[in-house]
Parts: structure tokens; C-alpha cells; sequence
């Protein structure tokens, strides 16, 4: 954080303010990020959105004020750093919640089915493709992808999980999570994506810097098929499918970051 003073001097006293602005991604708070998501959609004016992400009304101060005060949010316009956690816990009136930080309690199931329909959402842009990504993102804690193995052995018992049901869930969502939300959730992955490249550079290797052409472009996040994926990192226990599918997401990557690692090595 970054603290900044206001003095504005009156006729008998002066008024000192001291505010506090965020310097990096991890310091921002849920409504923050909200707000920022709302001013990337180019729904807030940037005199209004520095005002309500200071806390304090900025339209009347000087213009050099407004400047140096853009300079400490550079941060935004990189996301190389990457953030390991979602902001938004929970979906407004909804029972859809995120996984947790670090990615706790999302299976490598899960992950494969965001990060495709992340990819389907960058290429298409439509309403009914986010909708679904978040769908896959938030879910109740009721739901998962794959059922446990205890699950199907008892037939009989009372469930406390049940599967997904994604299409059911983005019509809840399309008629009640605002777009600036659901748009945050987008912008909130693409800052994980890059965390997961720092934290497992084999298993997702960022690009080169883009060149001139591609720096002009909206988003340039690169996609793995998850299927291949899945099969290499299954091999021939396939009657154990169900396995790998549940196990934690970043337990499959760390798995298969330090095989593509050992392989690397082993063609040198």
C-alpha cells in the first residue's frame, strides 16, 4: 500500500487526509476489484473510479493530483505477477461459492472444465459462454464434478454431494449476477493463469513477448488440450480414470510439471 496526504488549507485551519492505495493485486479488496472490472467494461468515468477506489472525491482536485495518483495504478495494466485467489467468495444472492485460496478444494476435473470454457469465452465473447465459465467457477458446495467413490458404492444413502449441473446453473446466473461481476470473474482467471505459469512454468509456459501486432489484440493467454493432457498423464491406469479426475488441482499440476521437467532434461 502507498499512502498519500491531502491538505486542503482553509481560512482558519487546514484539513489533512491521509489515504491508503493499493500498489499490487493482492492488496485490493473485493469491491476494488469490482470497481475494477467496471472501469475495464468502460462503465465508470476514471475521475469516478479513482474516487471510489480512494474512498475520497477526487473531482475537485488538481489535475496534477489526479496523475500522480494514476501512476501508483500502473499495477493494473500488467498482469505478469498473477494472484493465487479468487476475489469474490461467494456470487451475490446466489449459493455458488469459488474455490478456495491457492485453488483449495478445486479437482483437476474442475480446472479442465474452466480453463476450457475460458478458451471458448476469449475466442467468442458471448454472454451464454461466460455465463457457463462461471458456472464452472462457482459452484455450490453441495455439487462436484466427479462423484466420490464411496458414493457409488452405496447406492442407497442419503447424498450430501450431487453432480454439476452447469447449464441449470448459468441460466441462475445470467439472471442474477450482474456483468460486472461475472466480468471480474473473467479478469480474476486470466491473473490466475499467470500465477499457475509462475508457479508450474512446464505445464503452462507463457509466451515470448508478443510482438507488435499481438500486442494490439484483446487477450493472448495460451490454451492446452486438456484431453491429450488428461490421457498422457493417465497412461494405462485407466481403471483408475476416476482418480486422477478428482484429485486437487494443483496436486495434478505439481505432478505433471516435475514430468515435463524430468523429460526436459532426460532430451538434453
Amino acid at each position: 500500500m502507498r499512502t498519500v496526504e491531502i491538505v486542503k488549507k482553509g481560512m482558519f485551519r487546514s484539513e489533512r487526509v491521509r489515504l491508503n492505495i493499493p500498489v499490487k493485486w493482492p492488496e485490493l479488496s473485493p469491491g476494488q476489484f469490482l470497481l475494477i472490472a467496471e472501469s475495464f467494461c468502460k462503465d465508470i468515468s476514471d475521475k469516478d473510479f479513482i474516487s471510489k477506489l480512494m474512498g475520497y472525491e477526487v473531482n475537485n482536485l488538481p489535475d496534477y493530483f489526479i496523475y500522480k495518483i494514476s501512476e501508483c495504478l500502473q499495477f493494473l495494466y500488467s498482469c505478469d505477477a498473477g494472484i493465487d485467489k479468487f476475489f469474490i467468495e461467494r456470487l451475490p444472492d446466489t449459493r455458488f461459492h469459488a474455490p478456495g485460496h491457492r485453488l483449495k478444494g478445486m479437482t483437476f476435473e474442475q480446472f479442465m472444465h474452466i480453463d476450457t470454457m475460458f478458451n471458448k469465452y476469449v475466442r467468442n465473447n458471448t454472454d451464454d459462454n461466460l455465463n457457463m465459465f462461471v458456472a464452472h467457477v462457482y459452484i455450490r458446495h453441495d455439487e462436484c464434478f466427479v462423484l466420490p467413490e464411496d458414493y457409488k458404492k452405496h447406492l442407497f444413502s442419503i447424498r450430501k454431494k450431487q453432480l454439476l449441473q452447469p447449464t441449470k446453473n448459468a441460466k441462475i446466473i445470467a439472471k442474477r449476477v450482474d456483468k460486472h461481476i461475472k466480468y471480474a470473474v473473467f479478469l480474476n482467471y486470466i491473473l490466475i493463469k499467470h500465477w499457475l505459469s509462475k508457479s508450474f512454468p512446464f505445464l503452462f509456459p507463457e509466451d515470448d513477448k508478443p510482438s507488435s501486432s499481438e500486442k494490439k489484440s484483446k487477450i493472448k493467454i495460451p490454451s492446452l488440450k486438456w484431453l491429450d493432457i488428461f490421457d498422457s498423464f493417465v497412461g494405462d491406469d485407466i481403471a483408475q480414470m476416476d482418480k486422477y479426475r478428482s484429485m486437487p488441482a494443483t496436486t495434478a499440476f505439481r505432478i505433471m510439471n516435475r514430468r515435463i521437467r524430468e523429460s526436459q532434461k532426460n532430451k538434453k
